[in-house]
């Protein structure tokens, strides 16, 4: 049985990592079942398209409203790293500035909800 240090920072990047390239990959094997019936691509197709796109890279040719919930999205996936990286998942009374990781993570839900708020 392995022996717990406390520090779940690790596992937190990990899973934040395993959890973006899951969705992708669903996603791409959604696509890959869903083209060859080319007649079947219903609202929530649409809807989980539009999730992940929303939370890409902006391009050119898209809307100032649609770039900036992108960012939104963008801002707080780095807001949990850079919570990560100040202390987030160690024992909160180890942490060495416990108020910067709570102005991270509150910048971070703040960017999450400004992300949704795209329709």
């Amino acid at each position: 049985m392995p022996v717990a240090t406390g520090n779940t920072a690790p596992a937190l990047t990990s899973i934040t990592i395993f959890f973006f390239c899951w969705a992708v990959l669903t996603f791409a094997l959604r696509l890959w079942v869903k083209l060859p019936k080319r007649g079947s691509w219903g609202v929530d197709d649409i809807v989980i398209s539009l999730a992940l796109v929303r939370t890409g890279i902006p391009k050119p040719e898209q809307s100032v409203l649609t770039r900036r919930y992108q960012l939104a999205a963008l801002v707080n996936v780095c807001a949990t790293f850079q919570a990560v990286k100040h202390g987030f998942g160690v024992a909160w009374s180890a942490l060495s500035d416990p108020q910067r990781v709570e102005k991270v993570l509150y910048v971070g839900q703040l960017s999450y909800v400004a992300s949704m708020g795209a329709h």
